[in-house]
């Protein structure tokens, strides 16, 4: 429902923008199209309506290594086919690769867990020492050394006012 809804949308509003040219209204929409317009224009339905498709199985990133893996393949048929007269660059053909391997290496990494929060209830004040670190103090560095009774768990900190953070 969401996809033919972004669908229709798209297409009235293309309609609507392109009904404000002057050309447009006189001469109508389809005035000037050949086949090759309709071919492009076939295959950007095509391309589109199967993207929309793709992101609902799959999530971002493997649609942008298909895309990736879609220029290559372009790439690729423009240097092959004698009908299409380019040449093989291969600075231009590792950036496509490494653009999908790149993507590729980032999928495949393993995830990072979130870090529980930190129970500070248990850590208790044993001393407060306002004259602070000797080291800092060479420096001219005013400091307070503050004594707990436990280790802080990861990610908690002792603030300016004192208090666990």
């Amino acid at each position: 429902a969401k996809i033919s809804g972004m669908a229709t949308t798209w297409a009235l509003a293309s309609l609507l923008l392109s009904s404000t040219e002057p050309q447009v209204a006189q001469r109508g929409f389809f005035a000037n199209w050949d086949s090759a317009t309709w071919l492009v224009t076939a295959s950007f339905v095509v391309k589109t309506v199967s993207t929309m498709y793709l992101l609902q199985a799959l999530d971002s990133m493997q649609k942008n290594i298909g895309e990736a893996v879609a220029v290559i393949v372009i790439y690729a048929s423009q240097v092959l086919l004698p009908s299409v007269d380019k040449a093989f660059d291969l600075s231009v053909f590792l950036l496509a690769v490494m653009v999908v391997g790149s993507v590729k290496a980032y999928l495949c990494a393993p995830k990072i867990a979130k870090a529980k929060s930190a129970k500070v209830s248990d850590v208790g004040l044993v001393s407060l020492n306002t004259e602070g670190s000797s080291k800092l103090q060479r420096m001219g560095i005013d400091s307070v050394l503050c004594e707990v009774s436990d280790i802080l768990p990861p990610g908690v900190f002792y603030g300016m006012l004192g208090g666990v953070y």
